[in-house]
Order: structure tokens, then sequence, then C-alpha cells
């Protein structure tokens, strides 16, 4: 069992000085000159892991670990130390993750602040094509996905949340681990729903769907960021080609159109496109205002100038024109007449928005009683009588607070569900015997749920892993997923 703090003490045991003074070493040497290129990156950090699984052969505790006989079992010890390797890979590559995961770089260091790899700029084209198709509905796709299904949204949700928790982990390791997780819950969907069909045929669109739903950051540059720096050896396997089914799925989205997909016509996918574009738009946050240059700034004019006074240039402008320099007179008149329109329009919108503020004070006054100070240019205003007259039989309420106000009669709510309340005869026996029987309803729909995404999984072992999450079906798949 991998046990990654059991490998720090290893490291911290006065046996492994060696092991650590050339990781050491390397840490520092590749933090004062990292590889700009990615190959290069890759190539000096598999060199190195190389060369310290050579060298933990022959210190302990590795070494002793090596030399037992393990007769019951003789490839236990190179388990064991194939475990001590990925402890390894993960404690140099938390330590250079912020050199080699592109997310991570400062990339005002590079020209144009474009990544070296151009992982992130992928990343930012992924993300907006997938806001884009956030409309895509599961027909779509031809998944059979009940539209009300508290249990396919659970499903849906935690491979969604399982995908976005590649970003809170900085190994390699670790993120593949949320891929695979995320595939294993996919495929507990997959039996729910789909009748036992589990290939790649029905696997992939129903990976598809879980991408855009859950549209995580940077998924491009962590999926090259495994491919680059995991063990290559552990990628051969179930990683392997979780992996590139997700790397299937990237292609897809990046290559959709209206032809990838079913129960839509063209012109539908276009409105829906149209839509999202709109409704990415209004979201985006205006772009910012460029400082402005207080010495190009031109000086102030006359508040008493003219709209014709306005067209004369100011001095900085004058002075890089010709000499001969001037506007026909057509150009002149035309601005003149767009000026003049300009304030008049502005004009009378202030005048209007005065008027408003005067009559509401007014109003305010009146309301409360007290008297203020009117302009000479403000008008009467009267409240208007209320526009519902008093129900006949309708006893009326306290005096109103408002003269010349009158508040509508309440009008009574719709009445009681009466299936909701037991009947009055039923017992305190009846009515806790009902709970109990809903809330065990529920417990085994829990059950059934968490066996179908776990179908190797013992029930009792399924059964007691949710009850020590007291019900909590997230905090129970996580669970599950960690014991898997």
């Amino acid at each position: 069992m991998f046990d990654f703090n059991r490998f720090l003490e290893q490291m911290r045991s006065r046996s492994a000085d060696p092991i650590a003074k050339y990781l050491r070493s390397f840490l520092k040497e590749f933090s004062r000159r990292p590889p700009v290129s990615t190959t290069d990156q890759v190539r000096v950090i598999n060199d190195f892991l190389d060369f310290i699984a050579g060298k933990m052969r022959q210190v302990d505790p590795w070494k002793s670990m090596l030399d037992v006989d393990w007769r019951d079992d003789p490839e236990r010890a190179e388990a064991e130390f194939d475990l001590a390797l990925e402890a390894m890979e993960k404690l140099v590559m938390n330590r250079l993750w912020h050199l080699t995961f592109s997310p991570a770089l400062d990339l005002s260091a590079f020209p144009d602040n474009m990544s070296p790899s151009g992982d992130v700029e992928r990343d930012d084209v992924l993300r907006q094509r997938i806001r884009i198709f956030s409309w895509i509905e599961p027909k779509h796709l031809d998944l059979p996905i009940p539209s009300r299904s508290d249990a396919s949204a659970v499903f849906l949700n935690f491979a969604q949340s399982e995908l976005c928790k590649m970003n809170q982990y900085k190994a390699p390791r670790d993120k593949l681990i949320c891929v695979l997780n995320c595939c294993k819950v996919i495929f507990g969907l997959m039996r729910h729903v789909a009748s036992g069909e589990e290939g790649a045929d029905t696997f992939i669109p129903f990976l598809i769907y879980v991408v855009i739903k859950a549209n995580p950051e940077h998924l491009v540059s962590n999926l090259q960021y495994i491919q680059r720096f995991r063990n290559p050896e552990k990628l051969s396997g179930e990683g392997g080609y979780y992996l590139s089914s997700l790397t299937a799925a990237i292609s897809f989205i990046e290559t959709l159109d209206a032809s990838s997909l079913s129960n839509i016509t063209q012109a539908e996918f276009e409105a829906h496109v149209a839509e999202a574009v709109k409704q990415i738009a209004s979201e985006e946050p205006p772009p910012p205002i460029p400082p402005r240059d207080e010495s190009k700034r031109p000086q102030p004019r006359d508040a008493s100038a003219t709209s014709a006074d306005l067209l004369q240039p100011t001095e900085g402008v004058a002075a890089a024109l010709p000499p001969n320099a001037s506007f026909p007179q057509s150009v002149k008149d035309s601005l003149l007449r767009g000026t003049e329109n300009v304030e008049r329009a502005m004009s009378k919108p202030l005048g209007a928005l005065a008027r408003i503020f005067e009559q509401l004070e007014e109003t305010a006054n009146e309301l409360t009683g007290q008297s203020g100070p009117t302009s000479p240019t403000s008008r009467s205003f009267r409240v208007p009588p209320a526009p519902f007259p008093p129900t006949p039989g309708v006893a009326e309420g306290p005096p109103n607070a408002y003269p010349g106000l009158q508040s509508r009669p309440s009008r009574p709510g719709p009445p009681p569900d009466l299936a909701m309340y037991a009947a009055p005869d039923t017992s305190d026996d009846a009515v806790l015997q009902e709970i109990d029987r809903q809330h065990e309803e529920a417990r085994q729909a829990q059950l059934e749920t968490l066996q179908s995404i776990f179908p190797d999984a013992e029930r009792e072992v399924i059964e007691m892993v949710l009850l020590s999450n007291s019900g909590d079906m997230g905090k129970t798949i996580d669970s599950m997923l960690e014991m898997s």
C-alpha cells in the first residue's frame, strides 16, 4: 500500500543521508537553472529518477528491504521498492511543480507572455469552447440518462468533482488518480443506466458529457503534465487507457460541430451557440481602461465656448497639422448640427431627472407631515388613490400611515395539503414506524447506488463505510475510492 508519510520518515533516517544529499543537490541545481524546453525538463527529471533508483538499492532502509527473504511472496520486495520509487517521483515533482506545470509559470518572463509549450493558451481556448457548448444534453450524445434521476445526478456530480480535483494536487501520480476515480464513477453510472453496455463506444460519450458539465480549469495542461512526468511504465495499463480516453474527449470537443451531435438540426445548433456566445459576452468584465498620459491631455476649454468653438483644433493638434489644412465647410456644418443635437438630447433627460427628484422630495414631505423648502419651479404632486376599491365584507386593518394610499386586502393562501399530515386517529407508534420505513428506503437506495459504483466491494463493507460517514454519500464515495 502506498504510504507517502512512511517514505518521508525513511528519508529522514541517517542511513538515507546520501539519497537526501543527491536530492537536495538536484533540486537546487534545477531551480537555479531550469530548462526552458519541456523536452529537456522531461529528460533531466527522468534521468535523475533513474539515477536515484539505482542509488536507493544500495543504501538502507531500501537495501535491507530488498535483501529480506520473501519466501512466501518473492515479488513483494520489488513491489515495496516500487512504492518507494513512486514516493520519490511524488517528492521530486511536488518540489518542481512550479517550474514544470505550465499554469504555474510566470508568463511575464517569456516572449509575448505565452507559455513555452502553448498549454495555457490551449486551456483557455478549450474552456471557452466548453462554455459555448454547455447547453448540450444527454440526448445530443445518445446517452441513456433520464432527465430527472437523482441517482444519475449523484454519479455525474461526483465524476465532475473528481475531474476538477486535479488542480488540488501537484504530483502527476495524484492527478492521474483523479482521472481514474472519475472514470470509475462513470463506469458505475453506465452499469446503472446503460443495461450492461460498457465498451469504449459507450464510455467515451459519457466522458465527453462529464467534461462539458465539469469544465475544469487547466485540463489540457494537467493531461500534458501527466504524460510528460509520470513514470512511462505506469501509463501502459489502466491509467494509460483512461488518459487516452480523456484525450479523445478533448479532441472531440475541440472539433465539435452540428454534425457531431444527434437529435439536433443545424439551425438549432447555431441558435444555441449564438445564445451561449451572447451570454458569455454579457458575463465578461469590461476591458481595463488604459492609463492616461497627463502630459498629452488637452487644455480645458472655456465654459462659455460654443459648439463652433469646439471645432477649432487644440494647440497640440494645430501644431501637427499642415499650415494650409482646414475642414471642408460641409464637414463643419455636419459636426455643428450633430453637436447641437447632442446638447439638446442631453439637456432633456437632465431636466427630467431634476423634476423627478423634486417631486420625490415633495411627496416624502407630504407623507411624513414635514415641510421642506420648495423650489420656485417645483410642481405640486398628488399621490393617486389606490387602484383597488375596498372589498365588501372584508374587515379593515389598522389605519393607514400614508394618507391617500389604500392597502389591498390580503388574499387567503392555498389550503394545506392534508396528505402531508397523519390522520387524527393515527397513533404515535404508527407515525414512528412510517418514519423508520422511509429512512430505511432511502438507506437501501443509497446502498444500491454505491453498489453499482463499486461492484467489486462487499455490501457489508459499503454499509459500514456509509454508517461511519453518517449517511453522507459524498464522504462515502470518497472513502470507497481511497480504499479501491
